[in-house]
């Protein structure tokens, strides 16, 4: 209709650090819009959320940190996890950190990322990322446009622009894979197996533990499945296990 509405979200900021909202995405598998923002002079990411939904904003859901970076972006795969994509020049991370189970109410929940990869040093910080539906990552510079890797952060080629890039976006929400393990026995009670997805740097090993038998919680991923690409699932002994008295 060529009518637009605001709604009120910059109140919610620390009142010091109420602009330069670098990152935002929405989870598709909840109809939530998260953004991000980076409190001056720290490594700390403040996650925020916005219901679209019901046109409500639910405020402060967590905070990662460890990571200096005021650039970035956010970008969901189709399970609802979150890559968050934390670039600086001035202290050289391009990092992209995969966090799961992003809260979808309000809170200061400590989250935890999972680096995925290092991307290679650009010459103006990386201000945009967006998943293709080939299940890579399009990530851009001010002035460069590069097919990454979203498991191993290769990147596959680049390209400049002629225009000068503020952000991407995309409908792709590519698969994911994980693994996990069913046990129907142990030979030995402290047996255990540690389980990969070929194909990725990290996110992709588990290993079970305890005792129990049946499907166990340890989980081998998620890693974004890039179409046309083969990946080998891998079981091997941990601790005292002998996997020769194992069908697997």
């Amino acid at each position: 209709t060529g009518f637009f509405t605001t709604y009120n979200g910059g109140s919610l900021f620390n009142a010091v650090d109420n602009d330069n909202v670098p990152r935002g995405a929405i989870n598709l598998t909840n109809g939530i819009y998260y953004y991000s923002k980076t409190r001056t002079g720290t490594d700390i990411h403040d996650i925020y959320a916005f219901n679209t939904n019901t046109n409500t904003s639910i405020g402060l859901v967590g905070t990662l940190s460890g990571r200096s970076g005021g650039s970035g972006d956010l970008a969901f795969d189709r399970a609802g996890n979150m890559l968050i994509l934390i670039s600086d020049t001035s202290t050289g991370i391009h990092d992209l950190v995969l966090v799961k189970n992003v809260p979808t109410t309000a809170g200061t929940v400590a989250l935890t990322g999972t680096l995925l990869a290092n991307l290679p040093a650009p010459s103006t910080a990386y201000n945009s990322i967006a998943f293709g539906a080939d299940g890579l990552l399009y990530v851009a510079t001010s002035s460069t446009l590069s097919r990454v890797n979203p498991n191993n952060g290769v990147v596959l080629n680049s390209s400049p622009m002629t225009e000068s890039l503020v952000d991407l976006a995309s409908c792709g929400t590519p698969g994911t894979l994980t693994l996990q393990k069913n046990i129907t026995g142990r030979s030995n009670t402290t047996d255990q197996f540690t389980l990969t997805i070929s194909g990725a740097t990290s996110g992709n090993t588990a290993t079970t533990t305890g005792t129990s038998s049946g499907l166990q919680s340890a989980l081998a991923g998620p890693i974004v499945g890039i179409s046309g690409a083969s990946y080998t699932i891998i079981e091997t002994a941990s601790g005292t296990t002998n996997l020769a008295d194992y069908t697997t």
